[in-house]
């Protein structure tokens, strides 16, 4: 959904969810959905939420920080918390994720004031690359209990949207260096570039990513209308 002119983020988000189906799902947003109002409508239509947390709470954030160091200093010995590791290797480095989900104290005010706020997810990255390691550190909040496996894999799929579907957009079709100003044909190019890299994703048979298969079908109409055909089936 596009956001209006003089608008942002915030106002577009709750119209987006008033057109989805959200019974039994997981929410997630990036730090700009951490809106009590947000909240309070994935809660209202039976979802849960996982949101990124930043500055733009900054009491929020700097009491679930508070939160974190104290329970660093004490081993969270007064806390319900868990933890879940991963390590992977790819692209010549290696990477180590710990993920700590904390159960935030039913006497915080922020569960108040949140709906059904329930647990702080913190993801520790370490990138190990050529001899040099980069660390980086971010902050969710969820109405989800405190199970560090379930969150790892559900902050995990967030980012894989960024990672496939705008670098895809970005890759494949340049979309970051058109330039159109028509409103209503941006929309509409948008939605056309999502369905062919949906379509093309459906070739599972060619080893070959979205760009390659894309100029591939421009060069063999029989090899897209093979698709098409796959997809009545």
């Amino acid at each position: 959904m596009a956001v209006e002119e003089k608008s942002n983020e915030i106002t577009a988000i709750p119209e987006l969810l008033e057109l989805l189906s959200l019974k039994g799902a997981i929410v997630t947003i990036d730090v700009m959905g951490m809106q009590k109002a947000i909240v309070a409508h994935i809660r209202e239509q039976k979802a849960d939420f996982l949101i990124g947390l930043k500055e733009n709470q900054p009491t929020l954030a700097a009491d679930m920080g508070h939160l974190l160091d104290e329970g660093c200093h004490t081993n969270f010995a007064d806390l319900m918390t868990d933890v879940h590791s991963t390590t992977e290797t790819a692209h010549g480095g290696t990477e180590q994720r710990d993920v700590r989900v904390i159960e935030i104290p039913k006497q915080s005010p922020h569960r108040q004031t949140w709906q059904d706020l329930r647990t702080l997810a913190v993801v520790l990255k370490r990138i190990e690359r050529d001899g040099l390691a980069s660390f980086e550190t971010r902050f969710y909040l969820s109405s989800l209990p405190p199970d560090a496996k379930l969150l790892s894999r559900v902050i995990r799929s967030h980012w894989g949207i960024e990672n496939s579907l705008h670098w895809s957009m970005d890759v494949t079709f340049r979309e970051d260096a058109h330039r159109l100003l028509n409103r209503h044909g941006v929309q509409s190019l948008s939605a056309i570039r999502r369905l062919a890299v949906s379509i093309l994703r459906r070739d599972t048979a060619s080893k070959i990513g979205a760009k390659n298969k894309r100029f591939k079908a421009a060069l063999n109409p029989d090899y897209i209308l093979n698709i098409l055909q796959n997809l009545q089936r």
